[in-house]
């Protein structure tokens, strides 16, 4: 393995300690995981950004001051960067190619808002972190309004749809914003198990009987799978690109489990992968474009790479910062935002 500083010089040195660079470059020399395309799989921890160019086996850290929050943080990645923004007052740091992590200012730089990726490269959805805060905005990377909005009734969350746009959670139900704005459809349900492009998958329950529903984002059609009862949990899930199959997190014998769950027959599969608390945020998970891989962010910081089709689990050989936040370009299916999370999440 060839490890190199990208041109900002050796390491300083604080209190006799040395320091990491503030970016630097691992040449493996060869392909991660065999992955010939264009995929970029970026981690998030609380000091550090990484992003892993599979097909070249390179992969860039870039370090900024440890994070002052300790609550949720949006973190949305495009083509050569990836932008880190607490909730709270805490500053956010914009990463772009090779160069050192930039402070945020202008309209992206004070805290309460909320970041969802944008409908085209280099956009992003901004709300403010309430939830009465009026109509979500597309903003440019510098800040600046590109004049699109898009709906948010008082009482709902937005989250991302894993196609550019967005959905929102509210007490009950979810909204689906339309194209072009012509309105939302609204859904009843009981929870989000999982997004994917195109597709949600949502417990809706009658009496003590939670089904899990399959539903077309476009067109609202629903299809039940069969012989599944689920209660409400938390929004912790991502669909693979083709449709195949969810993988979500469920809370089960004081421990968080990682699941895969068939869509055409509702079989599921265990995956034996200790996410901990790590499980409970809904960016621990990220799908490959070709939905060969499914990457997750371990409790230690570590990230695996999951065979869909086997199940099997395994290391990308390669080592790296903590981090707790995953996403990935093209492609994204994790939520790419954040969502609040109960403080005590319920047994299944």
């Amino acid at each position: 393995m060839l490890v190199a500083l990208a041109g900002y010089g050796l390491a300083a040195r604080q209190h006799g300690r040395p320091q990491p660079a503030p970016v630097s470059v691992i040449d493996t020399g060869h392909r991660l995981l065999g992955v010939a395309g264009g995929l970029e799989l970026y981690g998030q921890g609380a000091d550090a950004v990484v992003r892993i160019q599979l097909a070249s086996g390179k992969v860039t850290v870039t370090r900024f001051p440890r994070l002052r929050s300790a609550g949720p943080v949006s973190f949305v990645v495009g083509r050569d960067w990836a932008l880190v923004r607490p909730l709270d007052r805490g500053p956010g740091y914009l990463i772009s190619a090779s160069q050192p992590a930039r402070v945020l200012s202008g309209p992206l730089g004070p805290g309460g808002l909320l970041l969802l990726p944008g409908p085209e490269p280099g956009q992003l959805w901004s709300g403010a972190a309430v939830a009465d805060a009026g109509p979500m905005l597309v903003r440019r990377l510098d800040g600046t309004l590109t004049g699109t909005t898009g709906p948010r009734p008082e009482g709902s969350w937005p989250v991302a749809s894993g196609t550019g746009s967005y959905l929102l959670l509210e007490p009950n139900g979810l909204s689906i914003p339309q194209p072009g704005g012509s309105g939302l459809t609204t859904l009843r349900l009981s929870s989000v198990l999982a997004i994917g492009p195109g597709s949600l998958l949502v417990t809706q329950c009658r009496r003590f009987h939670c089904a899990a529903v399959l539903v077309d984002e476009r067109t609202g059609h629903r299809r039940a799978l069969p012989g599944l009862n689920y209660d409400a949990v938390q929004l912790t899930g991502v669909i693979a690109p083709d449709g195949r199959l969810a993988a979500f997190s469920q809370w089960t014998n004081n421990q968080v489990a990682l699941e895969l769950l068939n869509l055409t027959t509702g079989t599921e599969r265990e995956v034996l992968a200790p996410l901990g608390q790590a499980g409970l945020d809904e960016q621990s998970l990220v799908w490959s474009p070709d939905s060969r891989w499914l990457f997750a962010a371990l409790s230690t910081g570590r990230i695996v790479a999951i065979n869909a089709a086997s199940g099997r689990v395994t290391g990308l050989g390669v080592r790296l910062p903590a981090v707790s936040q995953l996403a990935a370009w093209p492609g994204s299916t994790g939520s790419g935002g954040v969502i609040p999370q109960p403080s005590d999440p319920q047994p299944r």
